[in-house]
């Protein structure tokens, strides 16, 4: 029996150097990691090869279980955080992270995957829906996500590809009045309080009153994807309204 070589005070065991995992805790192998990892990641194929590997890895139940397990413990929580503020005091890679996030959060599918995970996060520390909805409404009320600060802008072309009455206040009015100022979506979450026209068969030059609808901005982002289930719910909703109207 003798004594870790990390000064930890801790007995190895079969007469080994060092406790398992402690070996990382030596000045000179933490210097050999970091030169390996630099070279590793300064590699396009093995860093893209890494890349993959992860996102099957974060797809798999089991395995983001064990990492919250892991995560939870308080030496950990703490070691994390201090490495992530001295990461994040560097102006390089906190730009670098800002712009990555922007890429990724573009994405829509990575949207709704970090949405759904957050919310299981908070359901199981026992927040209700009603809560989490209340707070997901309250942060977003005060965020100004348009023009140059949304992650589709264009560099000022909002209108690029649309009907010329799109962009008339008089056509935008009579929508929102027709439509009760209200988000159409029967299933909408009421995330977003802010107004939006949709296209309802996707085509932005097709302006006929038929083919818009009012949505909230959340509802909106929804709609893009399964569009042929939401093509034909918002035409019968369309459609319904103009029949009431008739009568």
């Amino acid at each position: 029996m003798s004594l870790c070589l990390c000064d930890c005070g801790n007995e190895t065991k079969n007469n080994n150097k060092y406790m398992w995992g402690h070996n990382l805790r030596s000045k000179d192998i933490e210097d050999k990691r970091v030169i390996g990892l630099k070279k590793f990641w300064n590699n396009e194929e093995k860093r893209i090869r890494a890349k993959e590997r992860m996102s099957i890895l974060w797809k798999d139940e089991k395995y983001i279980i064990k990492q919250k397990e892991g995560m939870n413990k308080s030496e950990v929580k703490v070691k994390m955080k201090k490495a992530a503020v001295e990461r994040m005091a560097n102006p390089e890679i906190k730009n670098k992270m800002i712009r990555t996030m922007k890429e990724k959060f573009s994405n829509y599918d990575f949207r709704m995957f970090i949405s759904k995970r957050t919310k299981e996060g908070m359901l199981e520390k026992g927040y209700t829906s009603e809560v989490i909805s209340r707070l997901t409404k309250e942060g977003m009320k005060d965020l100004d996500l348009s023009g140059p600060n949304s992650a589709s802008w264009l560099g000022g072309s909002p209108y690029k590809g649309y009907c010329p009455s799109w962009r008339g206040d008089e056509f935008r009015e009579y929508i929102f009045e027709r439509d009760n100022k209200e988000c159409q979506n029967p299933y909408c979450w009421h995330t977003s309080e802010r107004l939006t026209r949709h296209h309802i068969d996707y085509d932005k030059k097709n302006c006929s009153p038929k083919n818009v609808i009012t949505l909230c901005n959340s509802c909106n982002a929804r709609a893009n994807k399964n569009r042929n289930y939401w093509r034909r719910l918002y035409k019968r909703i369309i459609k319904m309204k103009f029949q009431e109207n008739d009568v």
